[in-house]
């Protein structure tokens, strides 16, 4: 799959802070016992300088030098100013000593590395720890990691916690909202939580007893900043900018904010925090959709039934679809988070949080994708095969000549996904007691829930009926493929009248994660020995999860009266009757950019037709009806 999307937006400078000082010494003062002398009976006695009066007053000496001098080491240190470094430095050093003091496998990011890089999610930030891949779920390739693997191992496979608890998040894009999609049921979506909120953020390679079970592959745990662990007493931060997406030609705000505050005595704190971050989308890609190992039957009818030929088809695998997409959307993300601390004194902790975020993301999807697949059913015959190992990397599918079956070779989507959003959010009350030196117990509880929906689905699927396609895969670019008619001709993708309108409808759905919580844990500590510390807990959830989908249906389906054939089937697909069921297509308004797929290369189709968005929910308000 070969695509092209709008990057992201630049990284700004990260600080860290290292203090030097130097402080004087004082020496000892000399010893003040020297030689004395006694006068003999008879001599003239001489009135001489006591030298134990003289050691005293040489010893008083000393210690008013070696106090001046302290003295002065003082004033020194106190004139000293500190010398400060700027740099990622403090939070290496922040990331290493708790991996090092850690008794199992973590990779730990701390909060002066995240903001620093073009880090737009949490999924983003932690994706450069070595051994967590990046992965996008149903939305495949957008410009936003959605997702973490762990040794490689599926996102379903791994759990996230925020502060040790359970955390439910929905998704905007309607293929991972999906029932049957394995990947968001069980893993949480990043795209609700910014990177901005992380203090600090630890991957569990390996599962311990006292953290939440669930984490087959791994855990990640995300750490959110506490109030009473600000600096000062009074703190704020701030961060605006904005993000050019060249695609779209747009430039759109970002904004994030905190404000700290924490009692003198360090007994009482809040942290509040807000963001607001807003980006215009637009994807332009070529795809190609999966592969049928070809059997005997099949090789027959590609080959008009000459066995010679088939036989060197029998088990290749044919190319099903070559897609030429494009995708647009506009993602608003707005949220904030809340936390309380109180702290009486160093027994007793108590910290209430609560978390919102909703992700705004209504998009656009065209794909005109030629169905290779659908011509092997409907008896089309290959020419100029052009074989690689097992892959049939090129050839043309030609509708034999006197052949009375008809089959979809082009289905061209166009589908507005209105209403798209997702939610997440969480309240969570988390108290510490110690009781005793050597014990310390903690509880929490709260609940959590997330949402993902899609109101409406307006669409428009265009058929183009018994073409002739051609393709040559490559191994440097993307693959070259064209459509043409009977004659050879190439058909103009651009122009309405060359389609025929299918039945094909897509649903509403409504995807809920919800669940409530209750911890109680310990720990004993065991003094110096093998063993260090013991610790015992229990855990309480409840768990649920719904998925709503709605089915679309067309009004004149239900009409009264309604009794001819609502449509006609071919190889491919279904043709709705317009001559029961008159339903006119709108005039496209726009067309696929001039600059589509710049970049990419390949000779396959870019001068394609595009309805504006305004059109398919104008079509949808009177044709189409979910309920």
């Amino acid at each position: 799959m070969a695509v092209r999307s709008s990057g992201p937006a630049p990284p700004t400078a990260a600080t860290s802070t290292t203090t030097w000082s130097r402080c004087a010494s004082a020496h000892p003062a000399p010893d003040p016992h020297g030689p004395t002398s006694r006068p003999t009976r008879g001599d003239p006695v001489m009135k001489a300088p006591s030298l134990h009066a003289i050691a005293a007053a040489v010893g008083l000496l000393g210690l008013h030098a070696a106090a001046t001098a302290q003295q002065a080491a003082e004033d020194g240190k106190q004139q000293l100013e500190a010398v400060v470094v700027t740099g990622i430095r403090a939070s290496l050093e922040k990331s290493m000593t708790a991996k090092r003091n850690a008794n199992t496998n973590v990779e730990v990011i701390s909060a002066e590395d995240v903001g620093k890089m073009p880090d737009k999610n949490i999924a983003d930030a932690i994706s450069r720890v070595p051994g967590v891949n990046v992965q996008y779920g149903g939305a495949n390739a957008m410009d936003e990691a959605e997702r973490v693997a762990i040794r490689g191992t599926a996102p379903s496979l791994n759990l996230v916690t925020i502060n040790g608890h359970a955390v439910s998040a929905g998704d905007w894009h309607v293929g991972d909202q999906s029932a049957g999609n394995a990947v968001s049921s069980r893993s949480v979506g990043f795209g609700l939580l910014p990177s901005e909120l992380i203090g600090q953020t630890i991957v569990y390679k390996n599962q311990r007893a006292d953290i939440t079970e669930g984490g087959l592959a791994g855990s990640v745990d995300v750490l959110l900043r506490k109030p009473l662990d600000m600096k000062v007493g009074l703190s704020g931060e701030a961060a605006l900018g904005m993000v050019y997406s060249d695609l779209p030609g747009k430039t759109d705000p970002q904004a994030s904010g905190l404000l700290a505050w924490k009692s003198q005595d360090k007994t009482l704190g809040f942290i509040v925090q807000a963001f607001k971050e807003d980006r215009s989308l637009r994807r332009d890609g070529q795809e190609t959709f999966s592969y049928t190992a070809l059997t005997q039957a099949q090789a027959l009818s590609l080959t008009g039934g000459d066995a010679t030929a088939a036989a060197k088809l029998v088990g290749k695998r044919l190319p099903n679809q070559f897609n030429s997409t494009m995708f647009e959307g506009d993602r608003k993300r707005t949220g904030g988070f809340l936390s309380a601390q109180w702290r009486p004194n160093q027994q007793f902790d108590v910290t209430l949080s609560g978390f919102s975020s909703e992700l705004k993301a209504n998009n656009y999807n065209s794909s005109g994708f030629a169905t290779l697949n659908n011509l092997l059913s409907g008896g089309w015959q290959l020419s100029n095969a052009v074989i690689d190992g097992d892959v049939i990397t090129g050839g043309k599918l030609s509708r034999p000549a006197g052949s009375t079956t008809n089959a979809v070779g082009l289905e061209f989507d166009h589908f507005l996904r209105d209403g798209a959003r997702s939610t997440s959010k969480f309240y969570d009350l988390d108290v510490k007691y110690k009781p005793s030196d050597r014990l310390t117990l903690s509880g929490r509880a709260g609940s959590t829930e997330g949402g993902g929906f899609t109101t409406r689905q307006p669409n428009i699927v265009l058929a183009l009926v018994n073409p002739n396609i051609a393709w040559q895969m490559n191994t440097t670019r993307p693959t070259d493929w064209s459509v043409t008619d009977a004659s050879g001709k190439a058909i103009d993708l651009s122009n309405i009248n060359n389609y025929q309108l299918m039945t094909a409808t897509l649903p509403a759905i409504t995807s809920m994660d919800r669940e409530s919580y209750v911890h109680g844990d310990g720990e004993w500590k065991l003094g110096d020995g093998l063993f260090s510390s013991l610790k015992f807990g229990a855990r309480s959830a409840t768990h649920k999860r719904h998925v709503d989908v709605i089915s679309s249906r067309w009004t004149l389906q239900d009409a009264p009266g309604a009794t001819a054939p609502f449509s006609t089937a071919i190889a491919g697909g279904s043709l709705i009757n317009q001559g029961a069921y008159p339903m006119p297509l709108p005039n496209p308004a726009t067309a696929y950019p001039g600059d589509y797929a710049n970049g990419l290369d390949g000779n396959f189709p870019r001068n394609l037709l595009r309805f504006d968005a305004s059109q398919l929910a104008a079509f949808a308000d009177k044709y189409q009806y979910w309920d």
